[in-house]
C-alpha cells in the first residue's frame, strides 16, 4: 500500500508541475503532504525517469514539454 501512495504522489506531482503555474517546493509540499526532503526526492526521481523538470529564477519548479507536446522520457 506504501508503494502505491508513492506512485500517487509521483503522478500528482507530474499533473502539478505540468499543467498548473510553477510552484516552489513549499507549495508542493503542502499539496503533496511530505517534507523537504522527501520533495527533493520526487523530483530527482522524475528527472531520473526523464520527465524534464525544471525550475524559474524564483525557484519555482514546473515540467515545460516540447511544443509537439513530447520529452525525452522514452528517449
Amino acid at each position: 500500500m506504501k508503494d502505491l501512495q508513492k506512485v500517487k504522489k509521483a503522478l500528482d506531482l507530474i499533473r502539478l508541475l505540468s499543467i498548473q503555474q510553477p510552484k516552489t517546493v513549499q507549495q508542493l509540499m503542502k499539496h503533496l503532504g511530505v517534507q523537504k526532503s522527501q520533495m527533493y526526492r520526487y523530483l530527482n526521481l522524475l528527472r531520473d525517469l526523464g520527465y524534464p523538470v525544471d525550475k524559474d529564477a524564483n525557484n519555482r519548479y514546473f515540467i515545460e514539454f516540447t511544443p509537439t507536446g513530447k520529452s525525452n522520457i522514452l528517449a
